[in-house]
């Protein structure tokens, strides 16, 4: 059974639940800047609670109910993204929010929990059935949120479809490393007992809410702030318990649309489409073109996003995550085995991702001019290296025919470098996140600066390609990018 609502594309999901909670009671407040201003424990807003941070640990509050729509950029599962349903580097946050005392409207729990089951069940009109919830089971001295699960079973939900889950899914870890915290809830949605085409067939589907599959899609994170957390690691009962809940609206739009991944929805197809037709593609290169078209779509949306708050690709920080992002996509779309694609293309992309969010992020529309030169100016540059380097990377694989029939090996030169490709993933990322919509300690760290002088993985440590090529050619092992 489908979802009922004629509420379906993505500017309507984020117009819908926005409007929702303004009729509650809730301020409709502008998303914050995606690189955030005068927080030196993040390098990207990474959840929708970042801008109201200050408002859970006391003082003065000029609202005590909030409702966003967050942007939001993290890299912990950059390798994932374009392989599975849920994965993507920049994503939409809808949020409510709430702190402050509860004498002025503040509320806890029992408030959250009926919203987000009157939203779901009545105003998307998620079929109750394909509906699961889970709450924190409880770990060393934090007790079983018995509370949620009682206003859950209040709610109409069957206990066989409430799942305890441990520390590591549902207790939200504080933004930054320290600060709210607390215990949280979250909405699963069952996609059915049939997996995606795409899916490789040892990939695991899922047979339980909070297992490592994607069947059973957590969409909704519903976080119960009760602790402030100090950076030794010391938790201490916060005065006034507030809620912080997050939805990404891709995943939304996945559910409310049919879909089999966020990149068949409305919110992606213009930009992937767009990609896919400007390849010539091939029976046996169409698969990895797709993939590739959904990496770079979404980059694309991410670069936008960034350099229209005036971040810049760079070498360092921030500007090293951008740089990095835009030569993924480059490459992504030069490659032979998928897209094949020749000359700038990136500027194109943006063009159309202005287009389809410029209506409701207008810094999109008033900086587009600098987007697209901006793009156009960085792949320019970084395609010429990229060709030049590829061109000796061929002849060097020639070279090594020639000399070496046999396959004994040749190793190219420490100095060659060739751009990431990483097909079947970037290696040396931190653990997988597993994307389900929370914030945890450490995320927006995980593009870390690159240090002067040296090439490295995202963990630091210096990168090692290696191309292993079939029996009949020698194994080349190239020190690089």
């Amino acid at each position: 059974m489908s979802p009922t609502s004629s509420l379906k594309t993505g500017a309507e999901l984020r117009r819908a639940f926005l409007d929702f909670f303004v009729r509650h009671g809730h301020t409709e407040v502008p998303s914050s800047p995606l690189v955030p201003h005068g927080d030196p424990t993040l390098m990207f807003t990474t959840a929708g609670m970042v801008q109201f941070k200050p408002y859970y640990t006391g003082g003065d509050v000029p609202y005590t109910r909030a409702t966003s729509v967050q942007k939001c950029l993290r890299l912990t599962d950059l390798d994932q993204v374009g392989y599975t349903p849920r994965h993507d580097t920049f994503f939409e946050m809808l949020g409510n929010f709430s702190f402050g005392p509860r004498a002025k409207g503040a509320y806890f729990k029992e408030e959250a929990t009926a919203f987000a089951w009157d939203f779901v069940t009545n105003v998307l009109a998620l079929p109750r059935e394909r509906l699961h919830v889970s709450i924190f089971e409880g770990e060393g001295k934090l007790p079983r949120d018995d509370e949620a699960a009682a206003l859950w079973r209040k709610l109409g939900v069957p206990a066989d479809r409430i799942v305890a889950l441990g520390r590591k899914d549902n207790f939200w870890g504080p933004a930054g490393g320290a600060g709210a915290c607390g215990p949280c809830s979250e909405i699963y949605f069952d996609l059915g007992e049939k997996r995606p085409d795409y899916l490789a067939r040892d990939a695991f589907w899922g047979e339980a809410p909070g297992d490592a599959g994607d069947r059973y899609m957590e969409f909704w994170n519903l976080v119960f702030p009760q602790f402030d957390a100090k950076p030794d690691g010391t938790l201490t009962p916060l005065a006034q318990p507030g809620i912080d809940t997050g939805m990404g609206i891709e995943r939304l739009a996945l559910i409310m649309q049919g879909c089999s991944t966020i990149f068949e929805t409305d919110l992606f197809t213009p930009l992937v489409d767009s990609v896919l037709a400007k390849g010539k593609l091939t029976p046996a290169s169409r698969t990895v073109a797709t993939g590739d078209a959904r990496i770079i779509a979404d980059h694309v949306r991410a670069l936008s996003f960034a350099i229209a708050e005036g971040a810049l690709p760079g070498n360092e920080g921030a500007g090293y995550v951008l740089r990095r992002l835009l030569r993924r996509a480059v490459t992504r779309g030069r490659s032979k085995q998928g897209l094949a694609l020749h000359g700038a293309f990136l500027a194109d992309v943006a063009s159309r991702a202005i287009a389809q969010f410029g209506g409701h992020y207008r810094e999109l529309e008033t900086h587009r001019d600098r987007i697209l030169r901006l793009l156009e100016q960085e792949e320019t540059g970084f395609g010429q290296t990229y060709e030049q380097g590829m061109e000796r990377l061929e002849r060097l694989l020639a070279q090594g025919d020639e000399d070496d029939p046999g396959g004994g090996g040749v190793r190219a030169p420490r100095h060659v470098r060739v751009p990431d490709r990483a097909h079947a993933g970037d290696r040396g990322l931190p653990r997988r996140d597993r994307g389900r919509g929370r914030l945890r300690a450490g995320d927006g760290a995980a593009a870390l600066p690159r240090p002067r002088g040296q090439p490295v993985r995202e963990d630091g440590r210096r990168r090692v390609a290696r191309l292993d090529h079939a029996q009949s050619r020698p194994r080349l092992r190239v020190r690089g990018l």
